[in-house]
């Protein structure tokens, strides 16, 4: 069962494109460092007054994870729906080395902060030329590794 229902995809979709025209919005995303830094930007705040359903009475992670998807997603270029997140990471692109290798996909799986996910996600983000398939937040909103995630 996803977290994230076709109405919150819709809303992601029309959010995302309203990023790209309003470079005031992306800019503030694109500076952020951290989740703090995210959650204080003008960008989270427009997603957050569009997707009520994803973080009003949820579990504290739920806006920390949009935090980091709003940070990620002012990175992302062009919408690739056609693979998950994983998938995307895990293909090969010239050659028989996949875009983000063993080593650094393992220091991904072993984050232990909210910062550490930001900045290896959005490492992830630009070894994809930011061709990226926006619903990382699924993968983002994991309930087994975002237990250990709240801020």
């Amino acid at each position: 069962m996803s977290i994230v229902t076709k109405d919150d995809k819709a809303t992601l979709l029309q959010w995302h494109e309203e990023l790209q025209e309003k470079r005031g919005l992306r800019a503030s995303l694109r500076r952020s460092k951290t989740v703090n830094d995210a959650c204080l930007a003008e960008g989270l705040h427009s997603l957050l007054m569009q997707t009520h359903s994803l973080w009003k009475n949820k579990a504290p992670w739920n806006v920390t994870a949009l935090a980091i998807t709003a940070a990620l997603a002012a990175h992302i270029k062009f919408i690739d729906e056609q693979k998950s997140f994983a998938a995307q990471l895990g293909q090969k692109k010239g050659g028989d080395t996949p875009v983000m290798s063993k080593l650094r996909f393992s220091h991904l799986l072993a984050v232990k902060t909210p910062d550490e996910l930001l900045r290896q996600l959005r490492r992830a983000v630009k070894l994809l030329d930011g061709s990226v398939n926006l619903f990382l937040l699924q993968t983002i909103f994991s309930a087994g590794a975002r237990s250990r995630m709240t801020c």
